[in-house]
């Protein structure tokens, strides 16, 4: 499955770069209750458990190097967790093909 991010996600990112996700599509898996932790930090992230999909991380970052290349090299600078992206079930659709 993938999923098209309709919202500007939450997170430890500056705002221009989480704006950047709009648009973007990628696989996810989900929706499931998963624990959010900041990708830069590390640190938990209100509410700590959340409605959401996980997407692998290489390949949102793929998406949105497509959309947006100086956000997608921010994630790269800056993520500390080689982990997923956890995208709330408000902030993306589910799409079954690859836009």
């Amino acid at each position: 499955m993938f999923v098209k991010v309709v919202k500007v996600p939450a997170g430890e990112a500056p705002l221009h770069v989480r704006e950047a996700w709009v648009g973007a599509v990628f696989p996810a898996y989900g929706p499931h209750e998963h624990l959010v932790e900041g990708v830069v930090t590390g640190e938990s992230v209100p509410p700590r458990l959340r409605f959401s999909y996980a997407a692998p991380q290489r390949s949102a970052l793929d998406a949105l190097e497509q959309l947006n290349p100086v956000a997608a090299s921010w994630f790269r600078e800056h993520l500390l967790i080689a982990s997923d992206f956890i995208f709330g079930a408000d902030e993306v659709e589910e799409t079954h093909n690859e836009v």
